[in-house]
């Protein structure tokens, strides 16, 4: 039976690659609330700025925050965990670096106050957006605390902990917003507590409004698109988007 239902779907997918268009429909539940709020469900909130400090320089863009707060470079300690997470982010990645390649994105700062280095990520994902790690590193070995996308902006420490700490996201030539996220961070003996405070979306590289509704309002999303049975073709490059 299963062999049977599967068989008439992968027939049906194949006879709708053509004329035929998928539709997909959404619709707020009521006037007193809006899809654009149900839509973004990690940003806290949105708002208009006239400017954020973010640069497209790369000698500027690159880890700045962190080299900042990098008090000492231990390139030994570098050098040792370049070879230890070198297998890691080849699969994470996709990429094969030498160890020198994998080093210039690793950097030794302590995060937790217990007068050892520890270790942070902050390069190639494999992809357009950069990737940032955060490695805790004791007598037990290294400990991965956290990940995210793309580059850290700000690190405070309280009593030589890093307490809290963000990272922006300037999304990508297709995608103007530019997001930014606000972690706090606690360390105690037995684990490490992490918190997603707030996100902040930077709206001034979009088309700003002239006016606003003074009421939500109720409405419907219809979304009319064909389906695809080969990749599309960009400049002689296939693209599977």
């Amino acid at each position: 039976m299963y062999k049977s239902v599967l068989i008439v779907f992968f027939i049906s997918l194949l006879s709708g690659c053509g004329n035929d268009s998928t539709v997909k429909e959404s619709s707020t539940p009521s006037p007193d609330t809006t899809l654009v709020s149900d839509s973004i469900l990690i940003e806290r909130y949105f708002a208009w700025q006239d400017s954020i400090e973010y640069t497209d320089d790369d000698d500027n863009y690159y880890k700045n925050t962190i080299r900042d707060h990098e008090k000492i470079r231990d390139t030994i300690l570098i050098t040792y965990y370049a070879q230890q997470l070198a297998d890691s982010l080849t699969k994470r990645t996709g990429l094969t670096l030498s160890l020198e390649g994998w080093a210039k994105y690793l950097h030794t700062i302590d995060l937790n106050g217990d007068n050892q280095l520890d270790l942070i990520y902050e390069g190639q994902s494999g992809g357009e957006p950069f990737l940032t790690e955060f490695f805790l590193i004791d007598t037990l070995g290294i400990k991965k605390i956290f990940s995210g996308y793309q580059v850290v902006t700000k690190m405070n420490f309280k009593e030589a902990k890093l307490s809290s700490f963000s990272i922006i996201n300037p999304g990508c030539c297709t995608d103007p917003a530019i997001v930014e996220y606000f972690y706090t961070i606690k360390f105690d003996s037995s684990k490490v507590s992490l918190t997603l405070v707030n996100t902040l979306g930077y709206l001034n590289r979009l088309e700003k409004p002239t006016q606003k509704l003074s009421a939500s309002v109720a409405f419907t999303l219809k979304k009319i698109s064909k389906l695809r049975c080969e990749a599309a073709s960009f400049d002689g490059f296939e693209n599977p988007v």
